[in-house]
């Protein structure tokens, strides 16, 4: 029992008991399950990510990193071996969670003496994790609130992809779902994705008994937020000590970004992407922790270090292939800057590495139909044109409307194309355009740019290259590869920055704990204004978001998959009528999926359109058999119908509808346009 109870170091219990303070908050303003429970799920959650992360830290020889990196590496690592788990077995999160958990806990009693010979915890770190976690609750309190207003409301105040994100959670955490592939497409093989940060709040679907979309907005969000927190102190404490932690923590989730002026091009706003784009912060953190072990390789060409940096790099691929795209090429160019056996054969390794970044983001991209694809994908055209077309002239309102129009104008295309480009960096950038500079200018003398230092400059100089060669993927979005990736270009600039100035005036002799206390006391002053402002700084600046943010749902539908979630079981298949073919953010399956859990026989018809193959073949019988339904004689032969293609849960949302019954007199739920047909148990 002793040795048992060693593993409940004070460290350990005293950051899990903030984490889970901060994710309970939060879990608990949108998950509508008892608050005991939230918090003893996220207690647990909480104990064993950190467990795993410092677990890892031992075994990479880098205790020395302490809390702060425990837990982003612990979320990477949990969320690898989840998605193992659940490619390889039919269970949901929670069970693979258990069984990772039966894995870790034993693993670290086992290694209990090994503790005890590492670095004695710094207080400056837990106080590091505790602002980490103060600052994540400010950014996310809005977000969290966003399920209880949809569901009194029909108001649904956030980006409108979390009702495609819920489904995704569902899919690996609730029962009615797992095992059953494409929540759009039932039954059928998911799509290629990069799903390993979704299978974290899904450990929590089965629990707290929740759909996806409250633990989308309330502890997916949160989790990843607070890992970048970490991952950005984590790397700015390797680069300048402890107030380079708080100083790279705050220069990426305290300092505005560069939407909030100069250019004012929101669309490059970063923490609006955090939020748009969740799984971006699960890839930045990822992709920092690459950094930080490539840091150590090189100062002590450790090779566990590089095996480290070099799987977190792959790994990021996992949360977020547009992040990894950028990355990857950097990644190489600084591994073959600060190796000599790579620097004797510099051509050949620079030819392979760029092929192999050509290839990794096609396979990645478009799967098994790659050799049909490839030819479509380039006749479509290099997305550079439409994408500077689209960030310079689609955003308004920006500082500079009409400009980029009258460059093209004067000087042409080729012209118009350059100076294109490098507009992108000061909208991305903003002040950092200038700050960095300065930073490298006042570091002039200590700086060695053949190692880790020159990460920035290798992603100022390899975003560019991307830019010109990105495809268009096949749903035609010019910006995929283009726009998604620049946030990591950010946050290295960022992080690098702002340590830069810390280790300058270290120099200048405002060093040691009083440099560190001025920051934590700014940084701690900061908090209280980012808690009455970051909704408003995370929300989109440009006009066409909109109707992407002020999404309004039928109270009847969420009425009705309040229904159709008491009452599904696992195996049951939903159907919606009058399905629309053309291009829609949403469509009412795509709602109830995200409300229910439950997987569609078909929801959002364009985008398996898009896709093409087998998937577009599937979507399209499926449609055409949904049709035939509407055209029905009466209730019995289209339930049957509806029974012998599987589905359940039949959902009209159109007064008058379905025509076989526009009373909805056979109903088991109606109510105002809305109606539940349930077609019968199908056996599977």
């Amino acid at each position: 029992m002793a040795r048992l109870g060693s593993i409940l170091t004070s460290e350990r219990a005293a950051a899990t008991g903030v984490v889970s303070l901060a994710l309970g908050y939060l879990a608990a303003q949108g998950v509508a399950a008892p608050l005991f429970l939230v918090f003893l799920c996220v207690a647990v959650f909480s104990y064993v990510v950190i467990t795993s992360g410092q677990l890892l830290l031992r075994a990479t020889q880098a205790t020395d990193l302490q809390l702060v990196a425990a837990w982003p590496l612990g979320v990477t690592a949990t969320a690898l071996a989840l998605l193992a788990l659940l490619a390889i077995l039919p269970i949901t999160a929670a069970v693979a969670f258990a069984l990772w958990a039966a894995v870790i806990i034993p693993l670290d009693i086992a290694t209990a003496r090994r503790r005890r010979r590492e670095p004695s915890p710094r207080w400056t770190d837990l106080a590091g994790l505790t602002l980490g976690c103060a600052v994540t609750a400010a950014w996310c309190k809005a977000l969290a609130e966003v399920p209880a207003t949809f569901e009194n409301t029909g108001q649904f105040a956030a980006w409108i992809d979390y009702l495609s994100h819920a489904r995704i959670i569902s899919q690996f955490g609730d029962v009615r779902a797992v095992g059953r592939g494409e929540m759009w497409l039932a039954d059928t093989p998911r799509i290629l994705y990069h799903y390993a940060s979704y299978t974290l709040p899904a450990v929590f679907a089965s629990p707290l008994d929740q759909p996806g979309l409250p633990l989308a907005t309330s502890l997916w969000v949160p989790i990843g937020l607070l890992s970048l927190a970490m991952a950005a102190y984590a790397l700015g404490a390797s680069l300048a000590g402890a107030a380079g932690g708080i100083a790279a923590l705050a220069a990426l989730m305290l300092m505005p970004d560069a939407s909030n002026y100069g250019l004012r091009n929101g669309f490059f706003s970063f923490h609006w992407t955090l939020f748009g784009s969740p799984t971006t912060s699960y890839a930045l953190a990822t992709s920092l922790l690459a950094i930080v072990f490539l840091h150590r390789w090189i100062a002590a060409r450790s090779w566990i270090a590089f095996t480290v940096s070099a799987a977190l790099m792959v790994a990021t691929a996992l949360f977020r292939m547009h992040i990894f795209v950028l990355l990857l090429p950097a990644w190489l160019a600084i591994v073959a800057a600060a190796s000599q056996t790579v620097r004797q054969r510099r051509i050949p390794f620079l030819i392979l590495a760029g092929t192999f970044a050509v290839g990794v983001v096609l396979a990645l991209r478009f799967g098994p139909d790659l050799p049909a694809r490839v030819a479509w994908v380039f006749d479509e055209g290099a997305a550079l044109e439409r994408f500077l077309y689209f960030a310079h002239r689609g955003q308004e309102p920006t500082a500079y409307q009409g400009l980029y129009r009258r460059i093209i104008n004067e000087f042409g295309e080729p012209a118009g194309f350059t100076i294109g480009i490098l507009l992108l960096y000061p909208a991305c950038l903003g002040v950092l355009v200038v700050l960095y500079p300065l930073a490298l200018f006042l570091l002039r003398r200590k700086l060695q740019l053949a190692g880790v230092e020159g990460f920035p400059l290798a992603l100022l100089l390899a975003y560019p290259i991307l830019l010109l060669v990105a495809p268009i993927p096949v749903h035609h979005d010019p910006t995929d590869f283009t726009h998604r990736p620049f946030v990591l270009l950010y946050a290295v600039v960022a992080v690098w920055t702002a340590t830069a100035f810390v280790r300058w005036l270290a120099e200048q002799g405002s060093h040691g704990r009083r440099l560190w206390q001025t920051l934590v006391v700014g940084s701690v002053v900061a908090v209280p204004f980012l808690w009455a402002t970051a909704g408003t700084m995370a929300r989109p600046k440009f006009y066409w978001a909109r109707p992407f943010m002020e999404h309004a749902a039928d109270r009847d539908l969420l009425a009705a998959a309040r229904i159709v979630r008491e009452r599904a079981r696992p195996g049951d298949t939903l159907a919606a009528g009058a399905l629309p073919m053309p291009q829609v953010s949403v469509d009412a399956p795509t709602e109830l999926v995200a409300l229910t859990g439950v997987p569609a026989y078909v929801a959002r018809f364009w985008i398996h359109d898009a896709f093409g193959g087998n998937t577009r073949r599937v979507a399209s019988t499926r449609y055409q058999a949904l049709g035939e339904v509407a055209q029905a004689r009466d209730v019995t032969s289209a339930t049957q119908r509806l029974r012998a293609l599987g589905v359940r849960w039949y959902v009209v949302t159109s007064p008058g509808r379905p025509a076989w019954d526009p009373g909805h007199s056979r109903a088991v739920w109606a109510q105002g346009a809305v109606a539940i047909y349930d077609c019968g148990e199908v056996k599977r």
